[in-house]
């Protein structure tokens, strides 16, 4: 960059695949004061994916038996980022320097249910799934866990994601059989 002005700057590279994959670099500070600044290296990793599959499960219940089912691209698969995080490290530190926050990652799943969301800086999510059919819900999550460990519940608990992480494998169930509540507001 030419004719910066003296002053603190933050610096970051971000690199775009022909695959549609992104690559960012941790963000730097930067202060110009009275000379040229040379010599900065920004070293640009991948961001995380999560790839998995949305399986209905349809009822048996009689209250079931006439509604109409849902088809997979009615549904849609969000991951959103805990903006609350602070790990033990950052607590301590004046100011932390974060990688650029992208919009929560919205996906439909396809004909077959498989969905997978690209993307995704260094964080903590949650899922979130939708479902047009009013008479369906999320029942679970699941990460399968390594061999003789338990499935992790991501309905339930945050996934932490790091750059380049490949997290594959994610179960989504959606079943049909929600219940509903009315009434009034009285004022």
């Amino acid at each position: 960059f030419q004719g910066m002005a003296d002053g603190d700057y933050l610096l970051s590279a971000e690199y775009a695949s022909d695959a549609g994959e992104k690559f960012v670099s941790e963000p730097k500070r930067i202060t110009v004061k009275d000379a040229d600044v040379s010599g900065i290296e920004l070293i640009v990793k991948p961001l995380a994916s999560v790839a998995g599959v949305v399986l209905l499960e349809k009822s048996t219940a009689a209250e079931c038996k006439e509604q109409r089912s849902v088809l997979f691209e009615e549904s849609l698969v969000s991951l959103e980022r805990n903006k609350k995080q602070v790990s033990k490290q950052e607590a301590g530190k004046k100011q932390q320097l974060e990688l650029p926050y992208y919009d929560s990652p919205r996906v439909s799943p396809d004909s077959a249910g498989r969905f997978q969301l690209r993307n995704l800086a260094d964080g903590q999510y949650e899922f979130n799934i939708w479902t047009i059919g009013k008479n369906w819900y999320l029942r679970s999550v699941r990460l399968p866990g390594p061999k003789d460990a338990p499935a992790n519940d991501l309905a339930r608990n945050l996934l932490t994601l790091k750059s380049g992480d490949r997290v594959t494998g994610l179960k989504v169930v959606i079943t049909e059989g929600a219940a509903s509540i009315s009434g009034q507001v009285e004022l």
